[in-house]
C-alpha cells in the first residue's frame, strides 16, 4: 500500500512538471519567434476571433521588434482587438500612437474611424443618463471627440470605405449634441439665467447647422432675448 502511495505521488509530480514544462515551452517559443512568425500567428488568432491570443502575439511583436515592417499592420490589428475586448483605453492609446507616427498613412482613415467608435462607446452610459441629470453637469468630451474623428473620416477621407458610415454617425451625434445644448438652454431659461441660455443657443446654431432642433432654438432665443429687453430684428 505504501509503495503504491509513493508511486501515485511520483506520478502526480511528474505530470505537474510536464505541465509546467509545456507552459514554459510555449512562453519560450514565443520569445524565440522572429517578427514575421509573431505577426503571422497574431493574424491567425485574429481570424479565429481569439482576440486575447492575438493581443499576446502583437504585443510581443511590439515589445521585441518595434521597428519591424509588420508593426504598422500590427498596430491596426491591435486597435480592433482591444476594441472588441472593450479595452477602450488600450485601443485609444494604440490608435493615438499610430496616428502620431502615420498621420497620413494608408490606414489613418481606419484609425480615425476606430477612435470615433471608441469615444462613441465610452459615451453610451452618458446617453442613458442624459435626461436624469442637470444638463449643465454633462460631460460631452467623449462625444465631441467622436464627432471630430467621424467628421475627419467623412470629409478628409471621403473615398474611404468607412466614409459613409462615419457620415451617418456624425449626423446622429450632431443631433444628440444639439439636443443636449437645447436641453441645457431650457434649463438655464427656467432658472432665469437668460444670458447663459442665449449663449448655449448661439453655440448650438453656430456649431450644429442643419440640426432639426433649429425651430425650437430660434423660438427659445427670441423668448430669452425678450426677457433681457432685446428686440431681435
Amino acid at each position: 500500500m505504501l509503495k503504491n502511495k509513493f508511486f501515485l505521488i511520483a506520478l502526480l509530480a511528474t505530470q505537474g512538471l510536464t505541465a509546467c514544462s509545456s507552459l514554459l515551452g510555449e512562453d519560450d517559443q514565443m520569445a524565440q519567434m522572429p517578427a514575421k512568425a509573431l505577426f503571422a500567428q497574431g493574424e491567425i488568432a485574429l481570424a479565429k476571433h481569439d482576440n486575447p491570443e492575438a493581443v499576446q502575439y502583437f504585443e510581443a511583436l511590439d515589445t521585441r521588434f518595434p521597428f519591424s515592417p509588420y508593426m504598422n499592420q500590427a498596430q491596426i490589428n491591435l486597435i480592433y482587438a482591444y476594441y472588441d475586448l472593450e479595452q477602450y483605453d488600450n485601443a485609444m492609446s494604440v490608435a493615438d500612437a499610430y496616428l502620431s507616427l502615420h498621420p497620413h498613412g494608408k490606414q489613418s482613415d481606419y484609425a480615425h474611424y476606430m477612435r470615433g467608435l471608441i469615444q462613441f462607446e465610452r459615451d453610451q452610459s452618458w446617453f442613458r443618463q442624459v435626461f436624469h441629470r442637470e444638463p449643465a453637469l454633462h460631460d460631452l468630451s467623449h462625444l465631441r471627440k467622436a464627432y471630430d474623428d467621424f467628421m475627419k473620416v467623412a470629409k478628409v477621407h471621403h473615398n474611404s470605405s468607412y466614409a459613409d458610415d462615419a457620415a451617418r454617425r456624425t449626423l446622429y451625434i450632431r443631433n444628440q449634441l444639439a439636443e443636449s445644448e437645447l436641453f441645457a438652454a431650457k434649463y438655464y431659461y427656467q432658472k432665469h439665467a437668460y444670458i447663459a441660455a442665449v449663449n448655449r443657443l448661439d453655440y448650438l446654431l453656430e456649431n450644429f447647422p442643419g440640426a432639426p432642433q433649429r425651430p425650437q432654438v430660434l423660438a427659445l432665443k427670441k423668448k430669452a432675448a425678450s426677457q433681457l429687453g432685446i428686440t431681435e430684428a
